[in-house]
């Protein structure tokens, strides 16, 4: 599903859904087994600790442009 497309849904029914996005791995890391970056994909390697993962995933959000989904 684009960023796009979960922003809109999002929006539409937030009020009646918990919206959850879970960062699980990085699917085309640097330093991965399929790796994959530029354009509007991150340049990333995986992350080694929790610390790095949430960094991560933070980035990740900014670069798809998925707006905040509040905790």
């Amino acid at each position: 599903m684009s960023a796009g497309r979960l922003n809109t849904l999002y929006e539409t029914y937030r009020d009646q859904v918990q919206f959850y996005v879970v960062y699980i791995a990085e699917a085309h890391a640097l330093d991965g087994r399929s790796p994959l970056g530029g354009g509007r994909n991150p340049l990333v390697e995986e992350p080694v600790d929790d610390a790095e993962r949430i960094a991560l995933a933070g980035k990740c959000v900014t670069a798809m442009s998925i707006r905040q989904i509040p905790a």
